[in-house]
């Protein structure tokens, strides 16, 4: 009867650890409170969590793309929501970039998510009407070493300009930039994310703005050193009445990356989640709807993983 009790016991205690060893905890970097990535990463960690018993993912606040690929370097994050270019930049140890001589291959690629528009505030009634205009102004160009400065620096280079050496910059997350515009500290303020991104759209409240547009001419001088950048056109009042203007400007993708690390199978169930699962994280977060086998991996940044590899060849899209 001992024996028998004993012999139950460690089957039980052997089926606890295999069960414990089959929970993965993951941390997903995300970008600041008031911006896109952080809401969004939510609600797609809140259904990979419901649809795999075995993963329970973390969405967590970060300084957004830039600190989320040194955070899966440095082994805090798992996986990230970034911005495409910036994955290519420190693949490839881009020069010229932040990773310039030092790039990490130990990052894959799930898909992309949607498009992000950078955007360039101002108010209404300002004198600046191009980015030529920002010479000498207090600018905001986003949280140091987030996606959104780098994305500056490009705008900035092709007017021939250095943010740093023209203008008076700060570097702010989108929620600090929108509080200190509002309250006239800054003349104008970067931000890289969705239509509509919070931070903009909360801006929009009590403040008449301006999106600034780029010139036909200064976006082909764009794409030729930059193929990743494409045009998009911000629709007027897509953060209401007080944004009565359109504005063409360009757009990245934003992509899913996860560490080399990450086993096959755990990155094969977040593929599959993120497209069988998509109405679930639509009604979390209304960017959920751009999420798109048709363009899952275009123009990818980076190599895929495996893991997603599988899913993609079970759909068809990949031979």
């Amino acid at each position: 009867m001992k024996r028998t009790l004993l012999i139950g016991l460690v089957v039980i205690m052997s089926l606890t650890m295999i069960a414990s060893a089959a929970k993965y905890d993951l941390t997903l970097g995300t970008g600041g409170v008031a911006g896109t990535y952080f809401p969004f990463g939510g609600a797609i960690a809140g259904v990979i969590n419901a649809s795999n018993p075995d993963i329970n993912m973390n969405a967590v606040s970060s300084g957004a793309s830039v600190a989320n690929l040194n955070g899966i370097k440095s082994g805090d994050f798992d996986l990230a929501i970034i911005q495409n270019d910036t994955t290519f930049f420190m693949y490839n140890g881009t020069e010229g970039s932040n990773f310039a001589g030092a790039a990490f291959k130990g990052i894959s690629t799930i898909c992309n998510l949607y498009p992000e528009a950078v955007h360039v505030i101002v108010r209404y009634d300002s004198t600046i009407k191009s980015i030529a205009d920002l010479k000498g102004k207090k600018v905001s160009v986003g949280a140091a070493g987030s996606g959104t400065e780098v994305n500056a620096r490009q705008l900035f280079e092709i007017y021939g300009m250095d943010y740093k050496k023209d203008c008076q910059p700060e570097y702010l997350d989108f929620a600090t930039s929108a509080a200190k515009f509002k309250d006239g500290g800054l003349d104008a303020f970067f931000v890289t994310g969705g239509i509509p991104t919070a931070a903009i759209t909360e801006t929009a409240i009590t403040h008449k703005i301006r999106i600034l547009g780029i010139e036909d001419a200064k976006l082909k001088q764009l794409q030729a050193k930059y193929p990743f950048f494409a045009g998009v056109t911000i629709p007027a009042k897509a953060y209401g009445a007080n944004q009565p203007d359109a504005s063409k400007t360009v757009a990245i993708m934003a992509v899913m990356v996860v560490s080399n690390e990450l086993p096959d199978n755990v990155v094969y169930a977040i593929t599959k989640t993120l497209f069988e699962k998509k109405a679930e994280i639509t009604k979390g977060h209304a960017k959920g709807a751009s999420i798109d086998l048709e363009t899952a991996i275009d123009g990818l940044g980076a190599p895929l993983h495996p893991g997603a590899v599988k899913y993609y060849k079970e759909v068809g899209l990949i031979k």
